[in-house]
């Protein structure tokens, strides 16, 4: 099932230092801190300040003018494109707004964090929560504590990636533009063999005990898709069946502890599944600026006496049960997607299948914060990630890979599935050399089967790839234009075929 959410000068740059901010994060009893954000937004007392002086800022410019011409209601979601741009003396950056669909306007104050990000210039499409600095104030603004100011929303960024650029901002770059096969890896083929056999041992109601997730466990080998992973790890049925055998006995456990709740439940710490409302639910959320795929959405009991429930992403995990904020942050961004597409949510389950583990987490405003934050750095490295390089010997233009700096970590980058792609690139971005590298250690093993002109050709084909992705005459057939254009517009061109009334909902 797919969802969408419906509805040149570059600015200055700012430098400031980054000090410690904690998220706390409810997981049932557990509590996460993660540390970060910046130093400006660390004492709300600053931001009280700057808000209070925000009305002085306006006596030279004819506040008449302004409430005249600038009518847009930034309180709710708009997509909008930048007009102007200022820096104020106190750091902050200050932007005058057009909306998309209409000729109104508004002016919006940047705050920490929110002022330190780089790819904002005039005309750039932004996605737009705001605050007014008062109620008879026509002005908005972004601070720590309130709204999102989200950068081209039109890419839609995987929330995988998304959070996986908080420990390698450039494998989260990599992953999205390279879509490699990662099944040579033992673990992650049973890992996903596990998925599918979850998901079937949830939509099956008559699931309850181990025979039954046995019987599904062997339909599920059975199918092309798992034989062909199983081939590619040189494994066999037999061998795979064995290595899922605890997690199978775990499903049954899951089912039996959290599912099937015939009595009503009083301890309001008790996770009480009702019913699976959808599997891999996928949602395109341009909002945020974000995609996602969920594992299940389901409705947990919130009081069984009134037979009231809430509707929950439920991420499941089959590693260890390490609460890392790249899992917390998962769920975060489906959280706020779901919200965006009309469910009302407030938490979500992750689930720890191979130690028994669901706990119940919340997101706080800061964790949700630094996310769209960090969203907005994979799309900005995503939009441009090759330059044109010198002239080649025919004439034309080469180009030359931009991709934010390796972390150099030679014990990570190792196991990384994208090692040979990092460094191939790493070395056109420096010439050829990696000397004062952590990857030095790691090139010849990555790369030592890799001719001169065999780094060229991928070279090459990879910046044509660029170049046709970045073509304006192309962009007429992009996907946002589901959103972006009205159905009849699009029926004009081709694109889809409107005012279909569904007869029947059975096929």
């Amino acid at each position: 099932m797919k969802r969408r959410c419906s509805s040149n000068n570059e600015s200055p740059k700012i430098d400031a230092g980054l000090e410690e901010k904690h998220w706390k994060l409810n997981v049932s009893n557990v509590v996460t801190a993660v540390e970060t954000a910046s130093k400006d937004c660390s004492d709300n007392d600053n931001n009280v300040c700057s808000l209070i002086n925000w009305d002085e800022e306006w006596d030279d410019m004819h506040c008449n003018t302004v409430h005249q011409h600038f009518t847009l209601d930034l309180t709710t979601w708009k997509r909008c494109s930048i007009l102007t741009i200022e820096q104020l003396e106190n750091g902050t950056i200050k932007v005058s707004l057009q909306d998309s669909h209409s000729e109104e306007k508004a002016i919006c104050q940047l705050f920490p964090p929110w002022n330190m990000i780089q790819c904002i210039s005039q005309g750039l499409i932004v996605s737009v929560l705001a605050m007014k600095v008062s109620p008879s104030s026509s002005h908005f603004v972004v601070n720590a504590d309130f709204g999102f100011f989200v950068t081209d929303p039109d890419r839609l960024v995987s929330g995988t990636t998304v959070v996986g650029s908080l420990f390698c901002h450039r494998r989260g770059v990599l992953q999205e533009l390279f879509r490699m096969s990662e099944s040579e890896n033992t673990q992650m083929v049973i890992g996903t063999v596990v998925h599918y056999i979850f998901q079937q041992c949830l939509l099956d109601k008559s699931c309850k005990v181990l025979t039954h997730v046995e019987t599904i466990a062997r339909k599920v080998m059975k199918t092309k898709k798992v034989i062909s992973s199983l081939y590619e790890v040189n494994l066999s049925t037999k061998e795979a069946f064995s290595l899922l055998g605890p997690y199978l006995n775990e499903i049954e456990t899951f089912l039996n502890k959290y599912f099937h709740h015939s009595s009503i439940q009083t301890d309001t710490e008790t996770i009480a599944i009702c019913d699976v409302n959808d599997i891999e639910e996928n949602i395109w959320c341009h909002h945020l600026g974000v995609k996602g795929r969920i594992d299940a959405t389901v409705s947990v009991s919130r009081d069984a006496t009134k037979k009231t429930f809430e509707i929950m992403p439920l991420e499941l995990k089959t590693g260890r049960a390490s609460y890392s904020f790249e899992h917390l942050g998962q769920l975060a961004l489906y959280q706020m997607m779901m919200n965006l597409v009309g469910h009302e949510v407030d938490a979500g389950l992750l689930l720890y299948l191979k130690e028994g583990k669901c706990s119940r987490v919340t997101a706080n405003r800061n964790m949700k914060r630094d996310l769209i934050i960090l969203r907005n750095e994979v799309a900005r490295s995503l939009s441009k990630w090759m330059v044109k390089d010198d002239l080649t010997q025919n004439g034309s233009f080469a180009m030359k890979p931009i991709l934010p700096d390796p972390i150099n970590n030679e014990r990570a980058c190792a196991k990384c599935p994208y090692n040979t792609v990092c460094i191939t690139l790493l070395k056109s971005e420096r010439e050829g050399t990696l000397t004062n590298c952590g990857l030095s250690i790691l090139a010849e093993e990555a790369c030592g089967h890799l001719r001169t002109k065999d780094v060229d050709y991928f070279i090459q084909w990879s910046g044509l790839i660029y170049l046709e992705t970045h073509d304006e005459t192309l962009q007429s057939h992009n996907v946002q234009n589901i959103w972006n254009s009205s159905p009849k517009e699009r029926a004009e061109t081709g694109r889809c075929i409107y005012g279909l009334i569904l007869v029947s909902p059975y096929f």
